[in-house]
């Protein structure tokens, strides 16, 4: 009988028939031997069981039928063949599916990061490159929408003065209350006032050709200044907050309004009013011509830039009223760049400038007249600043005077027109644009025009 290691077993599947066993009568006899009971019996018994234990290379030198050994061998050999090729088949099999795995695990990380990166970027980036043009525009458009409100925000929202109060009271004389050597301006309007106001500024801009015009409306020095238990008490003045909120919201869209409201307000501690006369300074104009240039997305000129010459002992029309005011101080700040100015007088002459200020004006009630030379039809200022462009246009009155010569920072043309006075000399406003090729038109009216039936009226006879 052919024994095998422990590692091998037959495979039934494949068991080859060449493999036989011993013949019947070879069995027959060694039974017979073994039943005689012999001495021969036994001594081949026990060799028989010697070789069992003997190693397989002894065992193999036993006398085999060689075809059943070598078919066995073969078989074996076959076997560790196949066994071997589907142990390298499993091997490979799982390294492909290791090396797909990593490789899928890469790709979602690679994908995560990129979505990551692509999250913190700016707000263009949001905007596909592969979208059509019409997209992209609706969608810069929508971005454009949730900036304006805060822009908005801005012109609507007023800031409340903070007003030092020691508690004294002034007096009530004829149409200003005096109040620490200076005077305030009664303001209490009719109903109406900021409507009829509104409906004669947007008439005046529908006549007009302009790429941008604006409206500025000034608070006077008793919004910023007296004490709302004064103004409570005596009914002096109505909210001038309210008012100008109220023509704000009644202007066309032709119309863009600033709010120089808030930047008098943070600054209502300095001297950005006159104490005798209703005008701001021109501190408070260049207050005011730095909201302007916000809002027009301008570059505010820097007083640090000017140098200052002062013109004391002004005397303004409150003097005619009481004699308990200080006199005021005008300031006159020299631009840093190069400014000649052109004036059409109310005769019909023109004159030429080599500045928009009068140095030589003296102290008195005259004094106002340093700048722009006086209120005049009309004042063409021409600027060499470095980055003024473009042609504005400024409708105003004797307080828009200290106003006009910070714009030549930013224009390298100002046209200033007097509003009582412009009409009767130069004509039409609209032909006057059109024939100037004005860009931007500026509206600047003080607390006391809204409401003033007079204003109203000027408006309206500046484009007949």
């Amino acid at each position: 009988m052919i024994r095998f290691d422990g590692d091998d077993y037959f495979d039934l599947d494949n068991f080859d028939d060449s493999i036989q066993r011993p013949a019947p009568r070879q069995r027959s006899r060694r039974s017979n031997k073994q039943r005689s009971g012999s001495a021969k019996k036994r001594s081949s018994s026990t060799a028989a069981q010697r070789r069992s234990q003997a190693p397989r290379s002894r065992q193999t030198s036993r006398p085999l039928n060689t075809r059943s050994s070598l078919g066995a061998q073969r078989s074996r050999s076959a076997y560790n063949a196949r066994r071997r090729k589907a142990i390298k088949q499993r091997r490979t099999r799982n390294r492909v599916l290791i090396i797909a795995a990593a490789l899928l695990i890469f790709a979602v990380l690679v994908t995560l990061i990129s979505f990551m990166f692509k999250g913190c970027g700016s707000e263009k980036d949001d905007i596909p490159k592969n979208v059509s043009t019409e997209i992209k525009q609706k969608q810069e458009s929508a971005s454009q929408a949730e900036q304006e409100p805060e822009e908005e925000s801005a012109q609507t929202a007023f800031k409340e003065p903070e007003i030092q109060d020691d508690n004294t009271d002034g007096e009530l004389l004829d149409r200003i209350y005096v109040w620490h050597n200076a005077g305030y301006p009664i303001y209490d309007p009719s109903e109406g006032a900021a409507e009829g106001y509104a409906q004669a500024v947007n008439s005046l801009a529908d006549k007009l050709e302009a790429k941008k015009i604006y409206s500025i409306v000034i608070p006077n020095r008793t919004e910023m200044g007296l004490p709302k238990r004064i103004k409570e008490s005596a009914e002096i003045s109505a909210s001038q907050a309210e008012v100008i909120s109220a023509v704000n919201e009644k202007l066309s869209d032709k119309l863009t309004p600033v709010n120089v409201y808030n930047s008098l307000a943070e600054h209502n501690s300095e001297y950005i009013y006159l104490n005798t006369e209703e005008y701001w300074t021109s501190l408070g104009a260049y207050y005011g011509y730095s909201a302007f240039a916000e809002q027009a997305k301008l570059k505010a000129l820097s007083l640090d830039e000017c140098s200052e010459t002062k013109l004391e002992g002004y005397t303004g029309s409150y003097t005619l009223i009481s004699g308990d005011l200080t006199p005021d101080s005008l300031s006159i700040y020299s631009m840093p760049h190069s400014v000649t100015m052109d004036i059409t007088r109310s005769d019909g002459t023109q004159e030429s400038f080599d500045s928009p200020y009068d140095t030589n004006a003296q102290p008195g009630s005259n004094a106002f007249a340093a700048y722009l030379m006086g209120d005049n039809p009309l004042s063409v200022l021409r600027s060499e600043a470095e980055n003024a462009s473009g042609k504005v246009l400024v409708v105003k009155d004797s307080g828009g005077n200290s106003f006009v010569p910070f714009l030549t920072a930013d224009y390298s043309e100002v046209h200033a027109v007097d509003l009582y006075s412009f009409a009767q000399q130069m004509g039409s406003l609209a032909d006057y644009c059109s024939q100037n090729s004005i860009d931007d038109v500026i509206i600047l009216s003080e607390m006391t025009d809204v409401g003033s039936d007079r204003i109203a009226g000027l408006l309206s006879g500046l484009c007949p």
